[in-house]
């Protein structure tokens, strides 16, 4: 089981470091950074969902994990908005 978890990790860290690969060509026809990131995390939603479906597992969260999950996601946030207002003052 520990391997799968180790697998797991390096899988996303792999996904997350190229994330730039798709969005790149994106810019370039004219979409803009909100439009990118909200496909982007609209998509990770329905994989997660599938996966979760599959599995049979729950969609509920448990009450210890509201704080480092709200923690996660607007960290999360942080990074994104900065990604969105460094290219508005790029292409002015």
């Amino acid at each position: 089981m520990k391997h799968k978890e180790i697998i797991c990790g390096i899988l996303a860290a792999v996904c997350y470091g190229t994330n730039p690969f798709g969005a790149l060509p994106l810019y370039e026809e004219g979409v803009n950074t909100a439009s990118v990131l909200f496909y982007r995390f609209s998509m990770a939603v329905l994989m997660l969902a599938v996966m979760l479906i599959v599995e049979r597992k729950s969609f509920s969260v448990k009450k210890g994990d509201l704080k480092t999950l709200a923690s996660l996601g607007a960290l999360f946030a942080v990074s994104s908005i900065t990604k969105t207002i460094k290219n508005s003052l790029r292409q002015q």
